[in-house]
């Protein structure tokens, strides 16, 4: 493979996330009073390693399920008080097991299969292998995770499938204070729902947008491929307080 090939790919995993989002985010977290962040479809923890650097102090619980992937959280986790991971599962609406398809590039792994502009994106991906996962329910987690009074930002980024997880948290939706989606603008999976899908959904469940990250861009394609939406309840309490 041509080494420019490889800087290109490695490019999008490795790069630090962006750092001006990440301290908008903290600063939001405090407004809404949020010290315990969800981190769901976590894959090598990233995104919390990036919310601690821009000074979030509190609570993060990651959630992956590729075991191998599991395995390399686990160990930077390790590094950081505040920081739990739980076994190796993915959330969905429905509990039982499904297939995951794992790809080379371990953040484009998905239970929806890949879209044909997957190829077009991402030269020599490859075919994915199917890894058998065990799926649950965010609502029947939710008591062994979320402790009394704590005030809970809910990030999903599961490539593709964030809509299944919300839909499994049930009730438990209502006491999220912010909800953190993936949104494809270029979907590359079957099934994943564009961003203005994405947002009248969070709409019709009471929660409206707050903060957007500038996401990935395709140099193949020539257009966005996602961003991240941070949304909070409508006319949320400025305090950041339930009544």
């Amino acid at each position: 493979m041509p080494m420019l090939d490889v800087l290109r790919r490695r490019r999008r995993s490795t790069a630090a996330p962006e750092r001006p989002f990440f301290h908008r985010l903290v600063g939001l977290l405090t407004e809404q009073g949020v010290g315990l962040v969800l981190d769901i479809g976590a894959n090598e923890g990233q995104f919390a390693t990036a919310l601690f650097a821009a000074g979030f102090a509190g609570r993060v619980v990651s959630v992956e399920p590729h075991p191998e992937t599991h395995g390399r959280l686990v160990a930077r986790a390790r590094r950081r008080a505040g920081w739990t991971v739980q076994p190796p599962i993915a959330l969905g609406e429905e509990e039982g097991t499904a297939e995951l398809f794992s790809f080379d590039r371990s953040d484009m792994n998905s239970l929806l299969a890949p879209a044909e502009a997957m190829d077009a994106a991402f030269q020599r991906l490859g075919a994915p292998a199917p890894v058998s996962v065990p799926v649950r329910r965010l609502d029947r987690l939710w008591p062994d995770l979320v402790g009394d009074g704590d005030r809970v930002m809910l990030k999903l980024d599961t490539q593709g499938s964030e809509a299944a997880v919300l839909a499994g948290a049930g009730d438990r939706l209502a006491d999220v204070a912010v909800v953190q989606c993936e949104a494809a603008v270029t979907p590359l999976y079957q099934g994943q729902p564009r961003l203005a899908e994405t947002i009248a959904a969070m709409a019709g469940l009471g929660f409206e947008p707050a903060l957007l990250s500038a996401g990935h861009w395709s140099r193949r394609l020539g257009r966005q491929l996602d961003l991240d939406v941070v949304f909070v309840p409508r006319d949320p309490d400025p305090k950041g307080m339930k009544a």
